[in-house]
């Protein structure tokens, strides 16, 4: 029987619903050594990244910033600082999400080009947070309280066609990402994956008990899944029971399931803590946070028994094999759509 971490439920205006990777890399945790590109291309030959990686564009958080690098982990560039990023399948755009002195929140978007910022007004409400943007670049659907739960909505990126899908829906949303012929939406309730057409009608419900049956899975408001291989499997990321032995905080997992077969794989292992998977628009990869044990170190606060966490961005094909480091001190990969 699934179980549900309650405590990671945010369910008031007041609570930051922040992602699992601010959690794992925050403060200390974000990397304390400071990459350089030498440090990348070294990681990157060392592991055998696959000789047929795709060119694409990807961002990335490191050190409380935002950074914009090619596959090939050329030309990388400092963006601005923030989080909760992802880049557009065109390139030209990061969304994020944009934290205010008064504890509310916008979705933004920074143009690459320009390196200008633009604050979308249209949403309602104060608190409006984890944004993913349609495979052609020209929609945004997010994260918005309306003051009595969390839904998801949608909203074109020239800040117009602003509209509420899951309004009707009786409990809180998260985790919103499209398909990829772009007609629907993946979402999530803690109970259940939720796809919704761009209408807010219910197309399928998925319960995540019948996902993972009896084994120890647990989800909370930031697992966020993704439609791969068409629409057949589910890709996704949970917390499982197992424990590296000085970490509190349990090893993460990444998830395929088999709609049609109802079967799910796990394409991680309990030797490495995996989250934030983010699919290349070809099926082809999966870029993904993670650390091991190895990553775990001593915490130069004395009064901090925590270990710190040095988290690695990895890449590995969407079976799960021929994983190999990408960036050092890095996390919450996005890439551009397959060149």
């Amino acid at each position: 029987m699934i179980k549900i971490f309650a405590s990671l439920f945010c369910i008031f205006i007041a609570s930051s619903c922040g992602s699992k990777t601010e959690q794992k890399s925050g403060g200390e945790k974000s990397g304390d050594t400071k990459l350089n590109k030498s440090d990348s291309v070294q990681s990157y030959a060392q592991n055998k990244v696959p000789a047929d990686l795709p060119k694409f564009k990807m961002t990335f958080e490191k050190e409380g910033g935002v950074y914009l690098v090619n596959s090939d982990l050329s030309d990388e560039k400092y963006l601005y600082k923030g989080y909760d990023n992802l880049i557009s399948p065109d390139g030209k755009k990061v969304v994020h999400t944009q934290s205010n002195q008064d504890g509310s929140r916008n979705i933004a978007l920074y143009d690459v080009e320009s390196k200008s910022v633009k604050t979308l007004k249209s949403p309602t409400g104060k608190q409006s947070f984890d944004a993913s943007f349609s495979p052609d670049s020209k929609k945004i659907a997010f994260c918005n309280f309306s003051g009595k739960k969390w839904n998801i909505a949608v909203v074109n990126i020239d800040d117009t066609g602003f509209f509420i899908l899951s309004d009707k829906y009786k409990t809180d949303l998260f985790c919103p990402t499209f398909s990829p012929d772009g007609n629907s939406i993946l979402c999530q309730d803690m109970q259940n994956f939720i796809e919704l057409d761009l209408k807010g009608n219910i197309l399928q419900t998925i319960p995540l008990k019948s996902i993972t049956g009896d084994k120890q899975i647990y989800f909370s408001s930031a697992n966020k899944g993704y439609f791969v291989n068409g629409k057949k499997e589910i890709l996704f990321d949970a917390d499982t029971q197992d424990f590296f032995e000085t970490a509190r905080e349990p090893i993460s997992n990444i998830y395929l399931y088999s709609i049609a077969s109802k079967s799910l794989k796990n394409i991680t292992d309990k030797n490495i803590s995996s989250y934030d998977p983010f699919p290349t628009s070809d099926g082809k990869y999966i870029l993904f946070s993670a650390y091991t044990k190895d990553d775990l170190s001593k915490s130069l606060n004395p009064q901090d028994m925590e270990p710190v966490i040095t988290s690695w961005i990895y890449i590995m094909k969407t079976d799960g094999s021929e994983k190999a480091k990408l960036l050092r001190g890095a996390y919450e990969p996005s890439a551009s759509s397959v060149q």
